[in-house]
């Protein structure tokens, strides 16, 4: 009898939890990456930054690049080491423009060499955060740090 019981309770609670999924919202699922693109310079000089020993990154780098981001499919993708946001930019427009990238956002960081930090979107960006001017101390102790990129 006491097994009777638990099974109906299990059945009624499956029937349950089927009715109410069928009800339910679908779940979206949200896809990040992160890519360190190496030096993705222009060829541009800027003069207030020590850029001048990094080479342009070539077209069939970037074509690469490119190729990778779509076949990652990604909403959000985070890159390092990117010298503004421009150059991504005109990656975006030359072979991602069907993508959806829609949304991109760059960060200073602490770098000599001038390299940002670059997030390309499907979705919104509603704020950006940097922590590149924060300084790091440990308690006790008069050394001090800052980020080299954020986190």
């Amino acid at each position: 009898m006491i097994c009777r019981c638990r099974l109906t309770c299990v059945l009624a609670v499956a029937l349950l939890l089927v009715a109410f999924s069928a009800h339910a919202p679908e779940v979206k699922r949200l896809t990040i990456g992160s890519y360190n693109v190496k030096n993705f310079f222009d060829v541009f000089d800027d003069p207030y930054m020590n850029d001048e020993e990094t080479a342009v990154k070539p077209r069939g780098e970037i074509e690469s690049l490119a190729r990778a981001i779509r076949s990652l499919d990604a909403d959000v993708v985070a890159l390092q080491e990117v010298e503004n946001d421009h150059v991504i930019k005109a990656m975006v427009d030359a072979y991602l423009r069907d993508a959806g990238y829609r949304h991109i956002v760059s960060s200073y960081t602490n770098s000599g060499r001038g390299i940002r930090l670059v997030v390309i979107s499907k979705l919104p960006i509603a704020s950006v955060t940097s922590y590149h001017q924060r300084e790091l101390r440990l308690p006790d102790d008069d050394r001090r740090w800052e980020f080299a990129r954020d986190l």
